[in-house]
This record gives structure tokens, C-alpha cells and sequence, in this order.
């Protein structure tokens, strides 16, 4: 589903989505402005997601995600330091409710 919602072209990757921990992934969007676009696929992310619940023994089961979006600053000393803001808006998000995106914080 993470796949549907990014951008790819056939002859070339644009967007990568990965594996980061037990149940988190990484998108990275490149030359992405974090205000528009990030924030409009990481919604798009969240509502297919929302979109297809979890069948299990003929049982309909609603999933949701909560999403943390940052950009790499030219000032970061490594990639650690835009995931850590990414993971505090992901932890803004589930403290505001669950099932929503949030963007990291600037100032």
C-alpha cells in the first residue's frame, strides 16, 4: 500500500519506502517541499491504508497509521537527525489522536 501511494517511474526510482524497525518504514522523497507535496503523500499513505482493513477469519478489521514527515536540513550532520524530528511528529500524531499526519515542527 506504501508502495501505491509514491512516486515511480518506469525508468528510473523516484521515491524509496522502507523498512526502518518492527513497524515503522521510511519514505524518502527527494526534492520534496515537506509543507506540499510530503504531506500530501503521507495523507495519501494514511487514507489507502485506512481504505483496506485487515480480513481475518471472514472478519473485517479497520487499520490505521499514524505519520511523521521531516526534511533533511542542509545544516543535519546525518540522516539520524531528520529521522529523530520525523519520529517526533509521528509521536505528535498518535498523542493527538491517532490516524493522522503531522510535520515536524519548525523554530
Amino acid at each position: 500500500m506504501i508502495l501505491a501511494s509514491i512516486r515511480l517511474s518506469r525508468r528510473r526510482q523516484v521515491d524509496v519506502a522502507a523498512r526502518y524497525g518492527g513497524e515503522e518504514f521510511i519514505v524518502l522523497l527527494p526534492e520534496t517541499n515537506l509543507t506540499d507535496a510530503s504531506f500530501k503523500v503521507a495523507e495519501r499513505i494514511r487514507k489507502t491504508i485506512q481504505k483496506a482493513p485487515l480480513i481475518w477469519q471472514h472478519q473485517s478489521i479497520p487499520v490505521t497509521v499514524s505519520l511523521g514527515a521531516a526534511i533533511l536540513h542542509p545544516e543535519d550532520g546525518s540522516g539520524d537527525d531528520v529521522i529523530s524530528r520525523a519520529d517526533e511528529a509521528l509521536y505528535r500524531a498518535k498523542r493527538e489522536g491517532k490516524n493522522k499526519t503531522c510535520v515536524e515542527k519548525f523554530g
